[in-house]
């Protein structure tokens, strides 16, 4: 399948997605917000549980969209989301964009001793939080709008 035809496919699936007749360009923007958030999540290995339970929990979000905005830089991103948390965190604490990874003492680092990452937590928990709020109201300014762009487009009124 040549690109041009992949690409046009997937805009043609992704409209069928959000102008469903039975959501509002609210919910649909809501659901897409929230499983975006979701990625800014602190604590990690918890984004997918989190959203199964949101899906199975919440009653007028759109679930596919959820789960869709959840799964689009999972788990690809993760290691960069963390290094960006982490950055933003250390610019608001005002350190710059620069860490100090020399703090941490990796010849005592396992799994069971987070207690040697303490130089990042402050930094990577302040991050993910911004990131979160970010996240949120970005995704449901641009959803919304950009729903109600192809509601109109799919129907529209004769003046």
């Amino acid at each position: 399948m040549n690109p041009k035809t992949f690409a046009l496919k997937t805009f043609t699936r992704l409209r069928r997605l959000v102008t469903r007749p039975n959501l509002t360009s609210k919910q649909v923007a809501w659901s897409f917000a929230i499983g975006l958030a979701i990625q800014m999540n602190p604590i990690p290995l918890t984004q997918a549980p989190i959203t199964i339970c949101l899906c199975l929990i919440l009653k007028n979000v759109h679930k596919p969209l959820l789960l869709l905005a959840n799964v689009i830089n999972n788990p690809f991103a993760s290691i960069p989301i963390t290094t960006l948390q982490i950055m933003v965190g250390n610019w608001l604490m005002g350190n710059g964009w620069t860490t100090n990874f020399k703090a941490i003492k990796w010849s005592e680092f396992n799994l069971l001793a987070f207690y040697t990452l303490k130089p990042l937590l402050v930094p990577y928990l302040l991050g993910s939080t911004t990131l979160m709020i970010l996240a949120l109201s970005l995704g449901y300014f641009s959803m919304y709008y950009f729903s109600e762009y192809l509601r109109k487009r799919k129907h529209p009124t004769k003046t």
